[in-house]
């Protein structure tokens, strides 16, 4: 109970603060083309830490296109480097928003902190499609700081049909 309460206070100041980019989250792929059944790991890294104290905490959300996708639940996430994260994967409007966390000092260097694996459905149909991570945010001394957006580019062989495949032609990569 008391992670929710922080996390949704957390969220709260990120959203009524304004945006200073400070540091980065990037979001690398295993694979760019799936088949149906296959799954996408995606790992997320912190990077160019503009933080006097380095960073130790990370608010977002993960965002994802739930006709391609299965479900993304709490046993689909790794921590890597001592980082945990804490993921509401209730059907609630929360649905989404993580916290990452190290229970350390801030990290000052370029770091892999945590890998989710979503698994492609089974009667997935050709698509591209993207996998975000949007509402970011972590903390600066006694401020909460806004950080970009970060997203990965997957591409669905699936089920062939006429429509998504006209409208991957006109899809900017």
């Amino acid at each position: 109970m008391k992670n929710k309460l922080l996390a949704m206070t957390f969220l709260c100041v990120c959203c009524l603060t304004g945006s200073v980019y400070a540091t980065d989250v990037n979001m690398d792929s295993s694979n760019k083309e799936v088949k149906p059944g296959e799954t996408v790991t995606v790992k997320l890294s912190v990077k160019n830490i503009d933080i006097e104290e380095g960073v130790n905490a990370i608010q977002g959300k993960l965002v994802y296109d739930k006709e391609i996708f299965e479900k993304v639940e709490n046993d689909d996430i790794t921590s890597i480097n001592n980082w945990s994260m804490t993921y509401n994967d209730e059907e609630t409007d929360s649905e989404g928003k993580f916290i990452i966390l190290k229970l350390a000092a801030g990290v000052k260097e370029d770091e892999d902190m945590i890998e989710i694996n979503l698994k492609v459905k089974d009667d997935a149909k050709y698509a591209k499609t993207d996998i975000e991570l949007q509402e970011l945010c972590t903390v600066e001394n006694d401020s909460i700081v806004g950080m970009e957006n970060s997203k990965v580019n997957v591409k669905v062989k699936g089920k062939f049909s006429f429509f998504n495949w006209v409208k991957s032609i006109f899809w900017n990569d």
